[in-house]
């Protein structure tokens, strides 16, 4: 199943030996809902698409990954498309992360949610092409970055979360895409995206401008 290879590939990059083996038991028939304050419902940007659960109880905190179900059905019929590996690729990184700083016990943004997920998106896409072709694809970063979809009923708040997200992301993806994919240098690659994750946002941003 093309979600357990791009879910084992992410959590192979970054190490992230907290993480749930699988994440099958996971994933949601339904989108999350907010319900008061106990639930949050995190990739937004695609309403409807894409969605990760963070609910928390009086002890514990419950994760889990929403894809529409024609995404899923694409996906697992072997669709290399960029948009169902990419809001797959986001809802992966999401729960990843998450999982991550919780085991650090560390906390993060939204923002900082949606940058590293941007990050995510670029890489799966590119290291799934070159699986599948042989060869890094050269339209990735302006299909991603130069005219980027936003949903038409965020709010101002969200749109500027967004729209920051991607302007960040693409700096970065930019330097992999010089440095790491022409062709693919896999050592130097995890040299620059390790780092990137293990840093908050201030030190994700602090990379980015001069």
């Amino acid at each position: 199943m093309i979600l357990e290879t791009l879910y084992t590939m992410l959590k192979n990059l970054y190490g992230i030996n907290d993480a749930p083996d699988a994440i099958t038991p996971y994933l949601l028939a339904l989108k999350p809902r907010h319900d008061g304050h106990q639930e949050i419902s995190v990739g937004s940007r695609f309403s409807g698409m894409e969605a990760m659960l963070v609910k928390e109880t009086n002890d514990d905190v419950q994760l889990g990954v929403y894809l529409h179900p024609l995404i899923r059905q694409r996906l697992q019929h072997g669709s290399l498309r960029y948009d169902d590996l990419g809001y797959a690729a986001e809802g992966l990184s999401h729960f990843l992360y998450v999982i991550d700083r919780a085991g650090r016990n560390k906390s993060c943004s939204q923002l900082e949610l949606e940058l590293q997920a941007e990050v995510d998106k670029f890489i799966v896409l590119h290291l799934l092409t070159i699986e599948a072709a042989g060869k890094s694809p050269h339209n990735i970063f302006t299909w991603q970055f130069d005219s980027p979809d936003f949903a038409a009923d965020l709010s101002h708040e969200e749109r500027d979360r967004y729209e920051t997200a991607n302007h960040f992301a693409a700096k970065f993806c930019w330097k992999l895409r010089e440095r790491c994919f022409f062709p693919l240098r896999r050592s130097e690659l995890l040299a620059w995206i390790r780092p990137f994750f293990e840093a908050n946002l201030e030190g994700k941003l602090a990379r980015l401008i001069p």
